[in-house]
């Protein structure tokens, strides 16, 4: 059976609703792996900042001036992760670390469109960060003096100790590992709806088979009758059978067939139930029904008549001779 190009988002939508507690169980294990992750996976840092303002050397500001100041905070940024500056605060704090490691713990930006220069540090102490992030901005300040011999530049906010690592966040965690549940939920149900080939209802098999459906017949409960009782006039499942009926009696295409195949793909699928109630549907009408098991193997129409098994189809065809006269004779 081919698959059509188009999605059905109606029958993705009836396969989360059919797997309703393997989708909770999903979720509930993203769920879990987000606690974990969050809670017991994620080393906790801390961050302390220190904020730095180049001072103009007058009010009235000019073009020359501010490209002067933009080339300014450039270099200055350069200079917070010179080795130089690193080496003489790892010094001053007799700090167990080299420069190169110590640089990736340090973010230096920029504000867009102004003169202040955040100097970040990120430690697993937190009291560690404040230290470090306070001698790393005073060591810069000095440089700035000697090389430059200026003093334009000053601390507006000085790093304090932080209270919270500034990477966990167990809302988050917990909500995006929620969300990569609900969507990988989504994605078990269109992988099973691209690899489910099998027919779900009636409208199926006139899409992908190309053939008419003449009706459907629901499960029968009652295991112990093999003829549905036609005394119930409300019987939803004789009124199928009788359906399944007309609609093979006013098709175009059988109304001069006199014989009716009932077959399936697979064993116990309902062949022998199906064609014995439909056999008794048309007698009902007055029709002359000759009801013929062509099941070889587990034919089952004498248990449901409850008639006794004699020679049956086997014997008929063993026994055939090809003259029309004599084979219509081994029938009687």
């Amino acid at each position: 059976m081919e698959k059509q190009e188009n999605i059905e988002i109606r029958r993705i939508f009836d396969i989360l609703k059919g797997k309703k507690l393997m989708i909770a169980i999903i979720i509930m294990l993203f769920t879990l792996f987000g606690c974990f992750y969050s809670y017991k996976y994620v080393v906790p840092k801390y961050k302390s900042t220190s904020t730095l303002l180049l001072i103009p050397e007058s009010t009235a500001i000019t073009n020359s001036d501010l490209t002067l100041n933009s080339g300014l905070i450039t270099t200055y940024s350069n200079i917070v992760k010179n080795p130089k500056v690193l080496n003489q605060a790892i010094d001053n704090l007799n700090l167990n670390t080299t420069t190169d490691k110590l640089a990736k713990n340090i973010q230096v930006s920029v504000a867009e469109d102004t003169y202040i220069i955040q100097i970040s540090v990120t430690d697993l102490e937190p009291e560690k960060a404040m230290l470090i992030a306070k001698e790393v901005t005073n060591v810069f300040l000095n440089e700035i003096k000697e090389l430059y011999h200026l003093n334009n530049i000053g601390v507006i906010d000085e790093a304090q100790l932080p209270e919270a690592p500034f990477n966990i966040h167990h809302k988050r965690d917990i909500a995006i590992s929620i969300a990569l549940g609900i969507f990988a939920s989504i994605g078990m149900a269109i992988l099973i709806y691209m690899f489910d080939n099998t027919v779900k209802e009636e409208k199926d098999i006139e899409k992908y088979v190309k053939l008419k459906a003449l009706g459907s017949v629901p499960i029968h409960k009652n295991k112990d009758q093999e003829i549905v009782s036609r005394d119930d006039a409300k019987s939803y499942v004789a009124e199928c059978i009788n359906t399944i009926r007309t609609n093979i009696l006013y098709m175009n295409s059988t109304k001069n067939a006199k014989t009716i195949l009932v077959t399936s793909c697979t064993p116990r699928e309902g062949k022998s139930w199906s064609s014995a109630n439909i056999a008794v549907s048309f007698a009902e009408t007055n029709k002359k029904v000759l009801l013929i098991d062509a099941d070889m193997r587990k034919g089952r129409a004498n248990k449901i008549f409850n008639v006794h098994s004699m020679q049956g189809l086997s014997n008929y065809l063993y026994s055939m001779t090809g003259d029309k006269l004599k084979d219509i004779e081994l029938g009687n």
